[in-house]
């Protein structure tokens, strides 16, 4: 088949399917064509089209309206589910906070900003002593005793007791840091204190986060309940008002247009 060929066969499945379209979207009787085609009946065609656009546009826009909707409420959960994530997070680190920088030391006892660590000796073939979990200050208590040629700080807190053990030629260094840690334990009490009460502000604004995207999304549903109640009586109107048109075609036709067609 040549080019010239194929384009006449272009044109010619173009013109045929513009015809058969328009028969499909404006059906009439064999013998009464005119309606489909004839400028006599344009007024009637252009009738039917809008009432089908209207009815479409109708239809369009509730679809698209409850999807606004529905977007919205799910920003609400997104936004909310983020921003109670973050303050959870930052709740986390006030009541669990990293037991800081190193303040003091001497012997068996390593003092954190926010814990007190006893040490081991290294284990035979070890360079590093062995750690236990850190004790955090606040509730602690430490003092010193001697007996039997040595120093010992006796180290009370809720869970436990513990001492550490030094010679008696370590008592300056001693008392320096039985005095390192009382300072510590009051410091870190107030801190705790302030985060504990950070914390729990942090617990109310979740709350009152939590209450307005409630708000909000209740609000969101009540909007959409009416939009859907308002939107069933517009397609109500829209479609009695395209069936009216198509109940006229086919008065003057015989032939029904078809409802599934979208202009």
């Amino acid at each position: 088949m040549d080019v010239v060929a194929l384009l006449l066969l272009l044109v010619a499945a173009s013109a045929l399917w513009a015809v058969l379209r328009l028969l499909v979207i404006y059906p009439c009787r064999p013998g009464e064509w005119q309606y489909a085609f004839g400028a006599k009946y344009h007024q009637k065609r252009e009738d039917l089209r809008r009432a089908s656009r209207d009815r479409g546009a109708v239809l369009r826009k509730s679809s698209e309206d409850l999807k606004a909707i529905d977007e919205r409420i799910a920003e609400i959960d997104s936004s909310t589910s983020e921003r109670v994530q973050v303050l959870e997070q930052q709740r986390q680190k006030l009541l669990n906070p990293p037991q800081g920088e190193r303040v003091d030391g001497e012997g068996e006892l390593e003092l954190y900003e926010r814990s007190l660590v006893f040490l081991e000796k290294a284990p035979e073939g070890q360079e590093l002593p062995a750690e236990h979990p850190p004790v955090p200050l606040a509730g602690l208590e430490a003092k010193t005793e001697s007996d039997s040629g040595h120093l010992y700080i006796v180290v009370t807190w809720p869970c436990n007791r513990r001492s550490a053990t030094y010679p008696l030629t370590k008592g300056p260094e001693v008392r320096r840091l039985v005095d390192a840690i009382y300072t510590a334990v009051q410091q870190e009490e107030a801190d705790c204190g302030k985060r504990e009460r950070e914390a729990a502000d942090i617990i109310a604004e979740i709350q009152r986060i939590r209450a307005d995207a409630a708000t909000q999304e209740t609000e969101a549903r009540s909007e959409r309940a009416e939009r859907i109640a308002t939107q069933h009586l517009n397609q109500q109107r829209a479609d009695a008002a395209f069936q009216k048109q198509c109940d006229n075609w086919a008065k003057d036709t015989g032939r029904r247009p078809h409802s599934w067609w979208q202009w």
